[in-house]
């Protein structure tokens, strides 16, 4: 089966219009952000911290306890996250951001994490958008052939 043109402008217009959440489904999986939370207090406490963050912020944060006992440069290089949230003040020389929680929520702290989560937000869309652009895609490359577009 080869699909014409005609055939995949309605397909997508069927997803488009009757795909009920499509465009919030798509930003929380391009534009997701990692926050990995640490406590050497314990894990538990680790857990509540997560469980208060996720009610407080955006959906498209995955929020998770981290689960390595000891947090150092060399066991972080090896996890995938954007923002460490940490109730311990860490000394760390690593390319992520890290935000001191207090015991106690304070709106300084959250602010900080916002502003943290939009910034990083907007350079994963930016990322996003570079990438898909300077994506070769066959059918498109064919039909700038034929009209004689220049990339």
């Amino acid at each position: 089966f080869q699909p014409t043109e005609d055939t995949l402008n309605y397909l997508i217009y069927l997803l488009i219009s009757k795909w009920s959440g499509l465009t919030k489904q798509l930003f929380n999986r391009y534009h997701s952000i990692v926050v990995k939370v640490y406590s050497p207090l314990s894990f538990r406490h680790a857990q509540n911290i997560v469980e208060s963050l996720i009610s407080d912020l955006p959906r498209s944060l995955e929020v998770s306890v981290l689960e390595e006992p000891i947090v150092n440069e060399e066991v972080l290089s090896t996890i995938d996250f954007d923002i460490l949230v940490t109730t311990q003040t860490l000394f760390l020389n690593i390319e992520q951001p890290i935000i001191f929680m207090y015991r106690t929520r304070s709106s300084h702290q959250y602010d900080e994490l916002q502003y943290l989560i939009r910034k990083i937000a907007e350079q994963k869309e930016k990322n996003t958008r570079e990438k898909f652009m300077n994506k070769k895609i066959p059918h498109l490359q064919d039909k700038k052939s034929k009209f004689n577009v220049i990339t």
